[in-house]
């Protein structure tokens, strides 16, 4: 079937080709008839290349042919759908051999599911390594997976791996589910519970990724959200604290997947519930993250510096020195993205130095955010400015300085080295850094990371005949990632 379809889009082109030429029409007067440049177009007459319907309704018309192009490009799109479908059928069976696999794994592993064993450290520890391995699969094929399923595997995983995994006692499930059943009322006691578990899954997602936690981070706020209306007055800012937590989370994860729009909407209900809360450190940390999302979208200095400024505004007497620095931090992007190294510069210092004071406060939003964070985000500054050499010392401290349990920063970590080393021509150091951040987007789910590795792969599209590009192009794909471009790369001979 898949010789089929490359078939029909050959004939298409083929067609395309004949009816241009009928018609009087070159590639070069054709294209911009279409809205592609001559190459474009050349490509889609070789089979090369797809294009969307616009596309051939434009050419059909531009090269009168009556909708003979249209009908066999219908024709296509039946073959492509019955494709996905088969496709579909074959992922779905690989899937559920791997899990049979993964299963028995797992169980051979951690035979007793784990126990109440203590858990050995995320590092190099034998069983810990196998673990993590295995926890790479099951991030693989966590949407293949039966939440049932995934959640056992996942408990056993983490307990190996000495990842936090949400368990409650039995006398606190039965608090808790009599409370969102509506049976009892919301107590202290109860909200204890939802926080503890919230940092538990908070944890997850810095090994795990933001695709490894989102369903149960949405099914957290839907059970924060039920418990808003009756909630006692002395218990309300507690509640709202925490579902602005969670908010921010859940933006976090829609920006990872391309949903802008999302994304602030959850941040500006989080700003919303932590102003209720009078929580001026969670009101921050929404604003800070507003800024994130702005500056990692360029071209939104203003938006990154207005931002940044009103959370500087709203820590300036907090006792938590991350949040603080993080705060610090975003300013500096917003003076990087308008060019202004002196005043970037200045306020980094000023964020080192503040972090330098002490550890966060308990249940810091920012509690992530340390020293090797910071010269990481450094580096992005620094590249901006134009000062690649400084940039990559900054992110090569960083990756150093990260904690081992910040996958998700490391992986990102290696990807901006990446850029710093491609702009200062190095580029097998830049082969070599970012097939790491490969390697741990495999246990990482992340969209927006997958992405950051096609970006700083494609620029490497000068060097794409290189040794070590093409020693780099094998290792993504050990790793399951599309190399953009490569189609275009294999057709020029």
């Amino acid at each position: 079937m898949r010789r089929d379809v490359a078939q029909l889009r050959e004939a298409l082109g083929r067609q395309l080709a004949a009816s241009r030429r009928a018609a009087g029409l070159s590639q070069r007067a054709l294209a911009p008839l279409v809205l592609r440049d001559r190459t474009t177009v050349s490509k889609i007459e070789a089979g090369q290349r797809v294009a969307d319907a616009t596309f051939w309704r434009t050419a059909d018309d531009h090269c009168q042919a009556g909708g003979a192009l249209l009908t066999t490009f219908a024709q296509l799109c039946a073959a492509e759908r019955v494709l996905e479908v088969q496709d579909q059928e074959a992922r779905r069976a690989r899937a559920e051999t791997e899990i049979a696999k993964l299963q028995a794994e797992v169980v051979a592993l951690v035979p007793d599911g784990g126990g109440d064993r203590p858990a050995p450290i995320w590092n190099d520890d034998p069983e810990a390594s196998d673990a993590r391995a295995l926890m790479s699969k099951l991030v693989r094929l966590a949407d293949s997976v039966d939440r049932r399923t995934l959640m056992g595997l996942l408990r056993s995983l983490c307990l190996a791996a000495g990842l936090p995994m949400p368990t409650w006692e039995s006398d606190e499930q039965e608090r808790v589910t009599r409370v969102v059943g509506g049976r009892r009322r919301l107590d202290a006691q109860v909200i204890d519970i939802i926080e503890k578990t919230w940092e538990c899954v908070k944890r997850q997602e810095d090994a795990l990724g933001p695709a490894a936690v989102q369903r149960t981070a949405l099914a957290h706020r839907d059970m924060i959200v039920s418990q808003l209306p009756e909630c006692p007055a002395p218990l309300r800012s507690r509640l709202l604290a925490a579902y602005a937590d969670v908010s921010i989370s859940l933006a976090f994860y829609a920006f990872d997947r391309g949903d802008s729009p999302r994304a602030q909407r959850h941040c500006e209900a989080a700003r919303a519930a932590a102003h209720e809360a009078e929580d001026q450190e969670m009101a921050a940390y929404a604003l800070c993250n507003i800024a994130y999302f702005a500056s990692i979208e360029g071209g939104k200095p203003h938006i990154v510096l207005d931002a940044a400024s009103a959370a500087h505004r709203l820590v300036s007497g907090s006792d938590d020195p991350p949040l603080r620095a993080f705060v610090l931090e975003k300013v500096a992007a917003g003076h990087a993205l308008t060019g202004g190294y002196k005043a970037c510069a200045s306020t980094l210092d000023q964020a080192k130095r503040t972090l330098s004071v002490g550890p966060g406060a308990p249940r810091s939003p920012a509690y992530w955010y340390d020293e090797g964070t910071l010269v990481g985000e450094e580096s992005i500054c620094l590249l901006r400015c134009g000062r690649p050499r400084e940039a990559a010392e900054s992110a090569t401290t960083g990756l150093r300085l990260l904690g081992e349990n910040f996958v998700g920063f490391q992986a990102f970590g290696a990807v901006q080295l990446s850029h710093a080393r491609v702009a200062l021509g190095e580029i097998e150091e830049a082969t070599e850094v970012l097939g790491d951040a490969a390697d741990l987007a495999t246990l990482h789910r992340s969209a927006r990371l997958e992405g950051a590795i096609h970006a700083a792969r494609d620029r490497m599209i000068p060097w794409h005949a290189t040794r070590s590009v093409k020693n780099l192009d094998e290792r993504l794909t050990s790793c399951g990632l599309w190399i953009s471009g490569m189609r275009e790369y294999s057709t020029e001979k």
